[in-house]
């Protein structure tokens, strides 16, 4: 079989490469469509594709002709909550993306719409236009990207241990530093010490490519060398539990104990 068109899914919070949540379901017209002329949907990593028998410039235009508005239409489903949680989108929104081909391009961009009766889990709507499809080509790859969502991080050290820190900080591997620390007293009661990135923002990630440490700088004595020493080495970031507890998604608040 030839594929009629691919569909590459990206989204940053993946690694580059990586399997997408995404499961594709037609919707009934394009279903009955793909049944009469014997389409199939192939996943591949991070895109599917739509096989057919052939994939001439005859066989589109009759196609088109057969399918109603002359369009395909998929649904894109996976786990909302977690697909709010990780794309740049309103922490509350409950609403349906949707994906057009635009003539002459590859490009399909998210646009944010009302709620769509369809399935549960479903977050967005994909609609091919088999006009659009004669008009890039044969066997185009179309290219649908998502938002990563960037939030504030914030650190709450409690220290639990006999360690008398001088001057904690929270640092990077490329020497950034987290504002603070400022003695705040936790919901519980305990006393913290709160880090905050402050007006920075970082993108969450499945797989973390930007870390930071708690280390603490000690002054040995006049005219020495101030000493950096690591306590915590790769302190927690956003998981996937957090994003989904959240509603707001614009910080995210991290605890750790020393």
């Amino acid at each position: 079989m030839t594929p009629l068109f691919t569909v590459a899914l990206e989204h940053g919070y993946f690694p580059v490469g990586g399997v997408q949540p995404f499961e594709v379901v037609p919707l009934a017209d394009t279903a009955r469509l793909m049944a009469r002329y014997q389409l199939r949907l192939q996943r591949q990593q991070g895109a599917f594709c739509l096989l057919a028998g052939r994939a001439d410039a005859g066989f589109i235009h009759y196609l088109g002709q057969q399918a109603r508005q002359g369009e395909l239409n998929f649904w894109l489903c996976c786990d909302p909550a977690l697909f709010v949680a990780i794309t740049q989108l309103p922490g509350d929104w409950l609403g349906t993306l949707r994906l057009a081909t635009q003539p002459g391009s590859l490009q399909l961009t998210p646009v944010p719409g009302e709620r769509l009766p369809g399935p549960g889990d479903a977050v967005a709507l994909l609609s091919l236009s088999l006009e659009h499809l004669l008009a890039v080509g044969p066997a185009p790859i179309y290219q649908a990207r998502f938002e990563v969502r960037s939030l504030g991080w914030d650190y709450y050290l409690v220290n639990r241990s006999e360690v008398l820190l001088q001057a904690p900080a929270v640092v990077g591997g490329d020497g950034q530093c987290f504002d603070g620390p400022n003695a705040v007293r936790l919901p519980g009661g305990e006393q913290a010490l709160h880090f905050s990135s402050g007006a920075r923002r970082f993108t969450v990630q499945q797989v973390p490519t930007e870390t930071f440490d708690l280390v603490d700088r000690i002054s040995p004595g006049h005219g020495q060398a101030e000493v950096e020493h690591c306590y915590l080495k790769g302190l927690p970031t956003p998981g996937q539990q957090q994003l989904c507890a959240g509603t707001q998604l614009e910080r995210c608040a991290m605890h750790v104990y020393l």
